[in-house]
C-alpha cells in the first residue's frame, strides 16, 4: 500500500514480498540509515528503478529517507514486464513502459505506455504501441502533466496525460526507437549518446556526430545533456549552448565505494539537485550483474557532485534504471556563488526567530543573510514564541571566481569572437586599441560565453587590444583583471603556439617545415581541392615524423588536427591506418586507425612502450563524410572532438608520451604493421606539441566549417540501377602513356532499397557513372551486379574529383546521355 505525506512525497509501507533472489556472490551489506536521513534534509521524496525478480523485470521503490522498506510499486501484469519508470515533475505520476515478457527495450520492438498516479495508485494506458529510445528510457517529462514519447512510427509525440491529446514533434520518424525531445523543444537525444538541436517549427532534428558511451538524457532546465561515457564511467555532462564537456563522476569514482564503483544508468532529479544511478563490482552485464540503486547531490546550476554517495538497495540480484524525486524545503534551496546575499521570509508571515547551522542570526517576519564563503549551510526558522520549527532552507555556496578570456579568434573581416569561461557582463567594460582609442563595449551583448567585437577604426589585424571592465553575473559581481590580446590574423591554423606542422593544401606551402610537402605513391592522388585523395597508396611527410618525435617527445604531448574523409562501404572487418607515425626500427609511436566505421588509436606511453599493445577506442565516423577530428594526448588525458565537439573517450591509456626516437617517417593511408591499406583523403593537417584547449578545438573547427560544407556538396549517395548502356573498357596499351583510366556507362536508377537513407535520384532517371579502369597501372575491381543484374553503387558528383580530369575517360554513349556525371567510388 501506498499513500503520499503532505508534503506530496510518496511513502510506502514495509513489503511482505520475499527478497530479491540472490545472483551474486557474498551477503549483502546494511545500508547507512543516517546518510539516507541525512540526505532526505533536501526534501521528502523517494526513488523508483528496475529490478529482476526470478526472471522478470518489476519496479521497485522506496522512500529517500530510507525509513520505509523497498517494495514494488507496479503490480503484476500477467504474461508482461515494466520498464523505463520515470516520475513527473511534481512527484504524483509514474510514466512506464510495459513489454511481452521476454522482450525489452533495447529490442526494436514496441510496448504499451503507462501513467500511475501515485496518490490514487490508479494507472491509465497512454498509448497501446510505443517504443524506448533504444535503452530503458521512453518518455521525458516537458512539465506535470505533459510528455514526450515515442509512437509505433518512431514520430516524437507530445502527449498530455490527462486530456490525451497529441501533438507530433518530428516531422520524420526513425525506423528503430526514436527521438526524445527536451521540455524546452530545443535538443533531441536517441539511446546513441547524441545532443542534436531541434527546431520545434520544422520538426527537424540536426543529428550531430555521437559520443561514445550511451544512455544520455536531459536537465529539467534544457541547459545540460548527460549521459554514461565509457563502461563503467566517466558520468558525463555537456552544456548544450557552448558544448563544453566535463565529467559528472569519473571511472572508479572516489565518492562510491571501492566495491561499487562501475556505474551506469544516470538520471537527474527533476529538481537538478540529486543524480541517481546503478553501480557494481566492475561487472558489465546490464541483464545479470549485481547492480546497487546510488544517489549523489549536485549543484543544480552545475551538474557538480557534493558530498558522497548514497546507497540505496543491496539486493543481490539487478538493480537498474533509476529515477529520483526530491520536494522542495519550505525555505527553498539556494545554489550561488560567494559571496551572496540570500533573503527569505517566515512560511506562515508570523514573527520567528533565524538560525544558520543552529546558530541564531535574526528575529522576524524576514531575513537577509549574507554567505561570505564558500560552503554548505541550513537554515531554519522556529516560530518566536512556540519555539516549534516552521521550516528548514539549504544554501550551497562555491567559490568565487573572475571570468577569463580562454579565446580570441577572427569571425570573418569584420569581428572578432572573444571566448569567455563562464556568462560575462559588459556594463562597465571597455577595448582600448594600442593608439588609446577607446571603444565602450556597453551597448554590446554577450551571447552565453562569446562576444562578438566588431573590428573598426584602430583595432585592426595585428593590432594590440586591452579589454577592462569584464564581469561575472555573479550576485556580487568578480571584475575580470586587465587583458591583452593582439587581434589575429586571418589564417589556418588560427592557433599557432606549440605548431610543429601545418599542411593545408598542395598549392600552399607548409608551416613551421616549408619544404615538407606530402610525397605520393602508388594508389594516390590530389583531389579537386588540393588534398590528398589515398585508395590504398600513401602519402610521406618528409622531415615531419622526426619533428613530431623530437618535440612531442620533449614536451610529451601532442595535438592532431585534421580534416579526414573516410573510405565507403563496402569493405572488410580489417583495421585499416589513417596515417601512421614510426621511428627509423619500425616501432609504431602513433596510427589513427579505421575499422568499417569505427576509429582507434595506437599510441606509444610508459604504459604501453610497444605502441601496439592497446588498442585505444576513439570514436565512429560516418564513411565517404567529411569531419574535422581533433586529437590529443597528455599523460592520462586523451581528448578527441569531431567538428568542435567533444567527444567522450574512456581512456585505456594512462602513462607519459614515449617518443624517444630521433629519427622516424609520418605516412597517411599505410602502417608497416598492418597488410591493410587505407583509402579516404585528408584535406588539412596541423600537428602541435601541446594539448589544444577546449576552446582552441572549437575555433579550429568553426573556420573549417566552410571547407566541410563545400566537400558535403560532393556527399557520396547510395543508387540502386541496372545498366542500360556500356562503353568498352580501354586497354593500358590504348591509353598510353597513362596507367591511369576510366569508364563511362549508363544506369537506370531502380527503386531504393528498404534500409537506404541516401539514395535520392529519381526512380525511372538515367545517369552517367564513370568508373576507374586502371590505377596505377593495375585493374581496378569493377562492381558487381546481383542475380538479377541489379547494382548498387556509391557516387560522388564527379566534378568534385580532381584527379579525374587530366585522365582518359572512355565514353560510348549517345550524345543524348546525361550530362551530368557521377565518379563511382564503391572500390576505390
Amino acid at each position: 500500500m501506498a499513500c503520499l505525506t503532505a508534503s506530496g512525497a510518496l511513502a510506502l509501507v514495509a513489503s511482505r514480498d520475499a527478497p530479491a533472489p540472490a545472483t551474486g556472490r557474498g551477503e549483502p551489506p546494511s545500508l547507512d540509515a543516517p546518510a539516507m536521513q541525512d540526505l532526505a534534509r533536501m526534501g521528502d521524496g523517494f526513488l523508483v528503478w528496475e529490478r529482476k525478480v526470478e526472471g522478470t523485470w518489476q519496479i521497485w521503490t522506496r522512500s529517500l529517507d530510507g525509513l520505509t522498506a523497498e517494495r514494488r510499486l507496479i503490480p503484476e501484469e500477467e504474461g508482461k514486464d515494466h520498464f523505463c519508470p520515470k516520475i513527473s515533475p511534481d512527484g504524483n505520476r509514474l510514466a512506464y513502459m510495459s513489454y511481452v515478457r521476454g522482450s525489452s527495450p533495447t529490442d526494436p520492438v514496441e510496448g504499451s505506455l503507462w501513467v500511475m498516479d501515485l496518490r490514487t495508485q490508479e494507472r491509465k494506458l497512454l498509448a497501446a504501441r510505443a517504443r524506448s529510445y533504444q535503452g530503458d528510457r521512453a518518455v521525458l517529462w516537458m512539465d506535470a502533466k505533459t510528455l514526450c514519447h515515442i509512437d509505433e512510427r518512431g514520430h516524437s509525440i507530445e502527449l498530455n496525460v490527462e486530456t490525451g491529446a497529441r501533438h507530433q514533434l518530428t516531422t520524420k520518424a526513425r525506423s528503430k526507437h526514436g527521438w526524445l525531445v527536451n521540455a524546452q523543444r530545443t535538443h533531441a537525444t536517441s539511446g546513441d549518446a547524441e545532443f542534436s538541436p531541434f527546431d520545434g517549427r520544422s520538426g527537424e532534428v540536426r543529428t550531430l556526430p555521437k559520443h561514445s558511451g550511451c544512455q544520455p538524457y536531459f536537465s529539467a532546465d534544457g541547459r545540460w545533456g548527460f549521459w554514461m561515457g565509457g563502461s563503467g564511467g566517466p558520468l558525463n555532462k555537456m552544456h548544450l549552448p557552448t558544448r563544453r564537456v566535463e565529467p559528472v563522476l569519473a571511472h572508479n569514482d572516489p565518492r562510491l565505494p571501492a566495491e561499487r564503483n562501475y556505474v551506469y544508468f544516470p538520471m537527474l532529479s527533476p529538481c537538478q539537485r540529486l543524480m541517481a544511478f546503478a553501480a557494481s563490482s566492475d561487472d558489465h552485464d546490464h541483464y545479470e550483474s549485481n547492480y546497487d540503486i546510488f544517489v549523489i547531490r549536485v549543484d543544480r546550476e552545475t551538474l557538480d557532485p557534493i558530498g558522497t554517495a548514497v546507497r540505496y538497495t543491496t539486493s543481490l540480484g539487478n538493480d537498474r534504471y533509476p529515477d529520483v524525486y526530491c520536494g522542495e524545503t519550505v525555505l527553498g534551496s539556494y545554489y550561488v556563488e560567494a559571496p551572496a546575499r540570500i533573503g527569505l521570509k517566515s512560511p506562515g508571515g508570523q514573527a520567528c526567530v533565524w538560525y544558520v547551522d543552529g546558530k541564531e542570526v535574526g528575529r522576524g517576519d524576514a531575513l537577509e543573510q549574507e554567505f561570505s564563503k564558500a560552503g554548505e549551510y541550513w537554515i531554519e526558522a522556529r516560530d518566536l514564541n512556540a519555539g516549534t520549527a516552521l521550516g528548514r532552507g539549504f544554501v550551497h555556496a562555491r567559490d568565487a571566481s573572475a571570468p577569463k578570456m580562454t579565446l580570441v579568434r577572427r569571425n570573418g573581416e569584420r569581428e572578432l569572437a572573444l571566448t569567455f569561461d563562464q556568462p560575462v557582463s559588459l556594463e562597465h567594460a571597455t577595448a582600448t586599441a594600442e593608439d588609446g582609442r577607446t571603444m565602450p563595449l556597453g551597448a554590446l551583448q554577450a551571447e552565453e560565453y562569446v562576444l562578438m567585437l566588431p573590428l573598426t577604426g584602430a583595432l585592426t589585424s595585428g593590432g594590440r587590444i586591452t579589454l577592462e571592465g569584464v564581469r561575472d553575473t555573479a550576485q556580487r559581481p568578480n571584475v575580470m583583471p586587465r587583458t591583452h590580446f593582439t587581434v589575429p590574423t586571418q589564417g589556418w591554423p588560427q592557433s599557432r603556439a606549440g605548431l610543429v606542422y601545418a599542411w593545408e593544401q598542395r598549392d600552399a606551402p607548409p608551416l613551421q617545415l616549408a619544404n615538407a610537402m606530402p610525397v605520393r605513391s602508388g594508389k594516390a592522388f590530389w583531389n579537386l581541392r588540393g588534398g590528398m585523395d589515398v585508395r590504398g597508396g600513401t602519402y610521406e611527410l618528409p622531415e615531419v615524423g622526426a619533428a613530431m618525435l623530437r618535440e612531442c617527445g620533449k614536451s610529451r604531448a601532442f595535438t592532431l588536427e585534421a580534416i579526414i574523409t573516410p573510405m565507403v562501404p563496402p569493405y572488410d572487418r580489417e583495421a585499416r591506418p589513417v596515417l601512421s607515425l614510426e621511428d627509423s626500427n619500425g616501432n609504431v609511436k602513433l596510427a589513427i586507425l579505421q575499422r568499417r566505421s569505427d576509429w582507434s588509436l595506437w599510441l606509444a606511453t610508459e604504459d604501453n612502450p610497444r605502441g601496439t599493445s592497446i588498442e585505444q577506442e576513439l570514436l565512429p565516423l560516418r564513411t565517404g563524410q567529411p569531419h574535422h577530428v581533433v586529437v590529443s594526448y597528455e599523460q592520462g588525458r586523451l581528448q578527441v572532438y569531431l567538428n568542435g565537439m567533444a567527444m567522450s573517450v574512456r581512456p585505456e591509456l594512462h602513462g607519459a608520451l614515449k617518443f624517444d626516437a630521433d629519427k622516424g617517417v609520418l605516412r597517411i593511408g599505410v602502417c608497416s604493421k598492418l597488410e591493410a591499406r587505407w583509402q579516404g583523403m585528408v584535406d588539412q593537417l596541423a600537428i602541435y606539441h601541446r594539448v589544444l584547449t577546449a576552446d582552441e578545438a572549437v575555433a579550429h573547427a568553426d573556420y573549417a566549417v566552410p571547407k566541410l560544407e563545400a566537400q558535403k556538396q560532393a556527399r557520396t549517395r547510395k543508387v540502386v540501377a541496372k545498366r542500360v548502356q556500356s562503353s568498352r573498357l580501354p586497354s593500358l596499351v590504348e591509353v598510353a602513356p597513362y596507367r591511369e583510366a576510366l569508364v563511362q556507362h549508363l544506369y537506370e536508377v531502380l527503386p531504393k532499397d528498404n534500409d537506404d537513407r541516401d539514395q535520392d535520384f529519381p526512380v525511372g532517371s538515367r545517369i552517367a557513372v564513370t568508373q576507374w579502369v586502371w590505377v596505377k597501372g593495375e585493374a581496378a575491381a569493377a562492381p558487381k551486379p546481383d542475380e538479377e543484374g541489379v547494382y548498387r553503387l556509391f557516387v560522388q558528383p564527379a566534378e568534385a574529383h580532381r584527379e579525374i580530369q587530366p585522365l582518359v575517360i572512355r565514353s560510348d554513349l549517345p550524345a543524348d546521355a546525361p550530362v551530368e556525371s557521377w565518379l563511382e567510388v564503391s572500390n576505390w
